[in-house]
C-alpha cells in the first residue's frame, strides 16, 4: 500500500514536471529573476531585501540607501543626491552560453526633468539596466545600456561608435522643460546574446506605440560566466563626486517591473522533456 502511494506521487511529480518542461520548450522562456517591488513600502530601502545589494559607500556617506519604495509599487533614486555608478544588483545569477543562447535583462522606468529649459550638459550616461560577472556593486567587469538627456530629447549612449544615438523629444514623454514633470514610462528590454565566443548586448527600449533599437555591442564578458543583473547610473566623465541632477536636469528616476528573462536552446530544452517523459515510462 505505502509502495503504491509512493509510486502514485512520484508520478503525478513527473508529470509536472514533464508539463513544465513541455510548456518551456513551447513559449522558449524561463524566468531566472523578477520584481515588482509591490511589497516595498514608501521609503524602505530596496536592499533590506536580501534578493538585492545596491550600493553602500564606506567613504561617501551620502551613497547609501538612495534606491527606496515610492509607496506606488515602484523605486525611486534621488539623483539630486546619487553620482556616476550607482549600482544594484540582484543576487540571483545567470549564464549566456551554448544552452542558453540569449538572456533579457528587463525594467520599466521614468524620469523627471527639472524646469527652467533643456540640459546644456548634454549626451551624458543617465541610467538603465547593468549586468556585473559578480553580485557585489563595488567589484567585478560590468557593462550598462544607458539612457541619456541629450537636451531637447532622450537618447542612449552605447560603448563604442557612434557612441550616443536615437533623439526622442521629451515632450514626446509627456515632459514641457519648461515647467519640468514625470515621464511616461519607458520600457528597456535589453537583449544579451552569445556570439560563439562573448556575450553581445542590444537594447530596444519603448513608450507607447514608440521603439528604438540600439546598436549591437560586444560586452566582452566570456559565454558561461556567470553574471548578475540590476541597474545603474553608470558611468559619466562629469566627475566621481558629481550629482546626476546637477548636469543632466533630471532630479529623480523611478524603477518598477524588473525582470531576467532566459531563452534556452530548442534541442536542450527538449531533451530534458524526453527524459522526465522516459524516467515517466519506467516507473510505470
Amino acid at each position: 500500500m505505502v509502495t503504491q502511494l509512493i509510486k502514485r506521487i512520484l508520478m503525478k511529480y513527473l508529470i509536472l514536471t514533464f508539463t513544465g518542461l513541455a510548456l518551456t520548450a513551447a513559449n522558449g522562456a524561463v524566468t531566472i529573476a523578477a520584481d515588482n517591488f509591490y511589497s516595498l513600502g514608501a521609503g524602505v530601502n530596496m536592499d533590506a531585501s536580501t534578493d538585492w545589494q545596491a550600493k553602500w559607500d564606506v567613504a561617501q556617506t551620502t551613497q547609501r540607501n538612495l534606491y527606496k519604495g515610492d509607496g506606488a509599487g515602484g523605486v525611486t533614486l534621488d539623483t539630486t543626491v546619487a553620482f556616476l555608478n550607482y549600482h544594484a544588483l540582484h543576487q540571483t545569477g545567470f549564464t549566456v552560453d551554448a544552452t542558453q543562447p540569449k538572456a533579457t535583462v528587463s525594467l520599466t522606468m521614468t524620469y523627471t526633468h527639472e524646469a527652467g529649459g533643456n540640459a546644456t550638459v548634454v549626451n551624458k550616461a543617465l541610467f538603465g539596466p547593468m549586468i556585473s560577472t559578480t553580485a557585489n556593486w563595488w567589484d567585478g567587469a560590468n557593462d550598462t545600456f544607458s539612457l541619456s538627456n541629450r537636451g531637447g530629447a532622450i537618447g542612449n549612449t552605447v560603448a563604442g561608435a557612434p557612441f550616443i544615438e536615437s533623439w526622442n523629444p521629451h515632450s514626446a514623454l509627456g515632459i514641457n522643460t519648461t515647467t519640468g514633470g514625470t515621464s511616461v514610462p519607458i520600457t528597456i528590454a535589453w537583449d544579451l546574446t552569445s556570439n560563439g565566443a562573448t556575450i553581445d548586448a542590444q537594447a530596444t527600449y519603448s513608450y507607447g506605440s514608440t521603439s528604438f533599437t540600439s546598436t549591437k555591442v560586444d560586452t566582452g564578458v566570456a559565454i558561461g560566466t556567470t553574471i548578475y543583473g540590476g541597474f545603474s547610473t553608470a558611468w559619466n566623465d562629469q566627475g566621481n563626486t558629481t550629482a546626476l541632477s546637477s548636469f543632466s536636469k533630471i532630479s529623480s528616476v523611478g524603477v518598477d517591473d524588473f525582470s531576467i528573462v532566459a531563452v534556452p536552446e530548442p534541442s536542450s530544452v527538449a531533451l530534458s522533456a524526453l527524459s522526465a517523459l522516459g524516467l515517466l515510462k519506467r516507473r510505470r
